[in-house]
């Protein structure tokens, strides 16, 4: 496969890979309560698993990056983005500011 990314979480000094997979299953909770496509899922994982491949990213800042490769791949799909991106943003409680994604 072209697109593997192998060892990167090793590279996390702040993350392990139960923490991914918390993300994961809460980037999961979200693609259900907002109706996504399963495309818009699976782009968003791999964007959070290119990011982390490249980029240090502190636990306090993890869901923050989820959040953002979930409207980054929304974007995608111009059909859904105006009908959660406001909800999605403000939901009680998002502890990062809307001005942060």
């Amino acid at each position: 496969m072209k697109f593997v990314l192998k060892g990167y979480m090793e590279k996390q000094p702040d993350l392990n890979i139960e923490m991914r997979a918390i993300l994961v299953d809460w980037m999961v909770e979200v693609q259900e309560n907002f109706e996504l496509n399963h495309e818009t899922l699976y782009l968003a994982v791999k964007l959070v698993d290119h990011f982390l491949s490249k980029a240090v990213c502190m636990r306090e800042t993890l869901q923050l990056l989820g959040s953002t490769a979930i409207l980054i791949a929304a974007k995608f799909d111009v059909s859904i983005l105006h009908h959660f991106c406001m909800d999605f943003v403000l939901p009680d409680p998002f502890p990062y500011p809307a001005w942060s994604l």
